[in-house]
Parts: C-alpha cells; structure tokens; sequence
C-alpha cells in the first residue's frame, strides 16, 4: 500500500469495500461516503463499494443511505 501525500493527486491503495459507521464524531459516515464518492468520480480514487453500518433501522435512515449512495446497509449489531 502506498500512502498518500496531501499533495499527491491519486492513490495507490487497492481497496474492494469499505464498512461505513454512519454515526462517527466530526464527519459522519455520511458525509464521509460523499466525499469518497466524489473522488471515485474525479477519477483520483478507484471504484470500491461503500457498505453503511448503522444502528438506525427507521425507514428515514434507510431513504437517507439510499440517496447518499451507499451500496448497502448492514445493521448493527452484527
């Protein structure tokens, strides 16, 4: 794995999927997949697929994954 510099433009890392914990301090999971997502379609990141983890089964927070694009919801506890 090679580690980005704040001033590099891509990154070499090789990941398949990431397991996003939609309620973490400071950026939550959800801000967190949006800006992933924007560098995969920037082309600075390769594609991968973001799961959201959450505690939340209500159907707002189930919407609210969909349209932040996560690929899928795994609820907690698992």
């Amino acid at each position: 794995m090679i580690i980005k510099k704040a001033n590099d433009k891509k990154c070499h890392c090789i990941y398949k999927l990431i397991l996003m914990d939609c309620n973490m301090p400071v950026l939550d999971g959800f801000g967190a997949c949006k800006r992933l997502l924007n560098l995969i379609k920037k082309g600075e990141l390769p594609y991968f697929n973001i799961i959201a983890c959450t505690a939340d089964e209500t159907e707002h927070n189930k919407l609210k994954c969909i349209n932040y694009k996560f690929k899928e919801i795994i609820y907690k506890p698992i």
